[in-house]
């Protein structure tokens, strides 16, 4: 669901919690999914400017937000008992 018609009808029938649910496609929702600014900057950089349309896959945008983690973010690996 991409429309801004049906994101509003979803948000004023309480189907979700608002603008900022994890489900929907808005920055705000990117944001508390723990997108970084710097990196939705980068990627929308790297999309120039262009009259064309211009489809990029959400992998990337994710790709350059661990770039930006990857140096600052510790990495550990668990073997579960379970």
């Amino acid at each position: 669901v991409m429309s801004k018609r049906k994101l509003t009808q979803l948000v004023d029938t309480g189907v979700v919690d608002g603008w900022d649910d994890p489900r929907f496609p808005t920055v705000r929702a990117l944001m508390r999914r723990g997108l970084k600014v710097e990196a939705l900057r980068e990627f929308v950089k790297v999309q120039g400017m262009s009259k064309a349309v211009n489809f990029m896959e959400w992998s990337k945008m994710w790709n350059f937000n661990v770039q930006l983690l990857d140096p600052s973010v510790p990495r550990y690996t668990v073997v579960s008992n379970t």
